[in-house]
């Protein structure tokens, strides 16, 4: 019980640290970029499924489509299971074989293909891969 308690507190002080809900009513930086559940969006799909997207590209892409960016890393078989975010999320794997359950449906993107998470859809985040994996994720602000 105790132990539960203690994830509790960290996802509620996670959870906190998120931007503030947007609007539907707000108009969307491109309306065809919309997030449909789950659907992949990439700008240019990777014939070579092993290279490593730019970072510094992403990031001011997506900045000027109005969403944070950050790089996330995690060891071979981490699970991040049953989020729910009141706001839009991309995703794009830079390495590793990472898989995103959107509202009981999987995905596993080729590095550089980007995906978008709706706001309030539960999805979960696997490591499927036997080494670490890195991806970026950023948040309608």
């Amino acid at each position: 019980m105790r132990r539960s308690l203690r994830g509790f507190k960290r996802l509620t002080a996670y959870c906190r640290a998120l931007p503030p809900p947007v609007s539907i009513t707000q108009d969307w930086p491109r309306p065809h970029r919309r997030c449909p559940l789950g659907r992949l969006i990439s700008m240019e799909r990777n014939k070579d499924r092993s290279a490593i997207p730019d970072q510094a590209a992403v990031e001011r892409d997506w900045r000027e489509r109005g969403f944070s960016c950050a790089l996330w890393i995690d060891p071979p078989g981490q699970v991040w299971a049953d989020f729910v975010h009141d706001t839009d999320e991309l995703v794009m794997v830079c390495e590793g074989e990472v898989e995103f359950e959107i509202e009981g449906r999987a995905h596993s993107p080729a590095p550089g293909e980007e995906l978008c998470i709706p706001a309030r859809a539960l999805h979960t985040v696997r490591n499927r891969g036997h080494t670490e994996s890195r991806w970026l994720y950023g948040y309608r602000r």
